[in-house]
């Protein structure tokens, strides 16, 4: 009797442009130390931490810290057109945070999550460029809470990561 293979998990990469990968460390006969797979019996360590904090000036002291060491960034932003002087102030501060900490924002990976691209008064990413000045990161329509633009910006932050990584 033949099993049916299932397709589900390669449509869903495909639909996000990801990568399936079947590890070692998940079968039988588990390989390397403590059977965490190939990668770690190569001495290869992949570890991915994601840290969100909020906007408001009383987290100003966290978003310095968790900023340190950063290998990318998302920037998620309010994209109405009245959020513009506010969002802009934010992008600033984290260019300031950015240089702080000794982290050059033209060459760290960042991406720009124009979140709230359903409303009414929401810019288009030409316009939103165009108010974030010099930065050359890309832009990432959303509507958050709806899940849209979410993966899509991991994945162009992390592609972007990646990269940056390998040249280093």
């Amino acid at each position: 009797h033949q099993r049916k293979a299932d397709h589900s998990k390669h449509r869903l990469a495909d639909r996000h442009d990801a990568l399936v990968m079947v590890d070692d460390c998940h079968a039988t006969g588990f390989v390397g130390p403590q059977g965490r797979g190939t990668p770690a019996r190569a001495g290869v360590k992949v570890k991915l931490k994601l840290y969100t904090v909020p906007g408001q000036v009383m987290h100003e002291s966290t978003r310095r810290i968790v900023l340190q060491g950063s290998d990318a960034v998302a920037f998620v932003a309010d994209s109405r057109r009245s959020e513009a002087p506010t969002t802009l102030a934010y992008w600033r501060n984290m260019l300031a945070n950015l240089e702080a900490n000794g982290l050059d924002s033209h060459t760290l990976p960042i991406v720009v999550q124009m979140n709230k691209g359903d409303l009414p008064d929401a810019c288009r990413p030409e316009e939103f460029a165009e108010l974030l000045g010099e930065s050359r990161a890309p832009m990432e329509p959303a509507v958050a809470i709806r899940g849209e633009g979410v993966v899509e910006t991991l994945h162009t932050l992390l592609q972007r990561c990646f990269r940056s990584l390998d040249r280093t």
